[in-house]
């Protein structure tokens, strides 16, 4: 857990909160799924963030490939047609920001400067997706790179190393 999140929640209390935002993106959708962990919608970027109860658990940091889980209600039926039409797996970012930073009056509620984005998660995929009347939930990984071909073969003219001689 990154520091400044640590000291955020182990401070005394301030009346502030962290407000998690949420982007699904896929390259197959017309455009991404932006939502906000609030009762309000907003504003950020210049995009508007919809409010929607998602949940989220903590990645793992043990010797498997980091997971974690994620279930997004399905709040209007854009979400759960969108994820459902996808043919391979969309990408997640979790960014986290206090709520010191956004004027709650304002409907859409809007920055007032320039946030502090306290944690920031990108690149995660969002697999093993289950869509009910209720939620889509699945799994967040990391992308494992390691497993991802390489364009080349090796060969004993290109990779000498690999190969022993007799």
């Amino acid at each position: 857990m990154p520091e400044a999140v640590r000291r955020f929640l182990e401070a005394p209390h301030t009346g502030h909160v962290l407000l998690p935002f949420l982007t699904i993106t896929h390259e197959d959708a017309e455009t991404p799924i932006r939502l906000v962990r609030d009762a309000k919608a907003f504003m950020k970027g210049g995009s508007r963030f919809s409010p929607a109860p998602f949940n989220a658990t903590v990645l793992t940091d043990d010797e498997d490939q980091p997971r974690a889980r994620l279930s997004v209600p399905n709040v209007n039926q854009r979400i759960s047609e969108t994820i459902r039409d996808l043919t391979t797996s969309p990408e997640v970012q979790i960014e986290l920001y206090s709520s010191q930073d956004w004027n709650l009056g304002n409907d859409p509620r809007t920055p007032t400067g320039s946030p502090n984005r306290f944690y920031n998660v990108q690149g995660l995929t969002f697999e093993q997706i289950s869509i009910s009347t209720l939620e889509a939930s699945g799994d967040l990984v990391v992308r494992d790179y390691g497993t991802e071909p390489y364009g080349k073969k090796a060969s004993q003219g290109r990779f000498p190393a690999l190969f022993r001689g007799p």
